[in-house]
């Protein structure tokens, strides 16, 4: 479970993981994957940009009410969190 025996990294990256997913509305379609796509979720793995965490003043509705990424050109590749902490 640890590298070097230091659980810090599995640790800061559960609760990244738990931060990230508890900040993203899954209650309707539309909006989460406005979030998402906010977020850089729909990005390739080998994009430079990270993951970013949602934070409730951050995202307006106004921000909300742009088109979604096309998801006929999404990936099926696996995607790698990257975690800037």
């Amino acid at each position: 479970l640890t590298r070097y025996d230091d659980p810090s990294v599995l640790i800061k990256a559960l609760r990244y993981a738990h931060d990230y997913t508890a900040s993203i509305d899954f209650t309707d379609l539309a909006t989460a994957t406005a979030q998402l796509g906010k977020t850089n979720a729909f990005n390739a793995a080998d994009n430079a940009e990270r993951l970013l965490l949602l934070e409730g003043s951050q995202i307006a509705d106004a921000d909300l009410k742009q088109s979604p990424p096309d998801p006929a050109v999404w990936t099926e590749t696996p995607r790698r969190m990257r975690f800037g902490m």
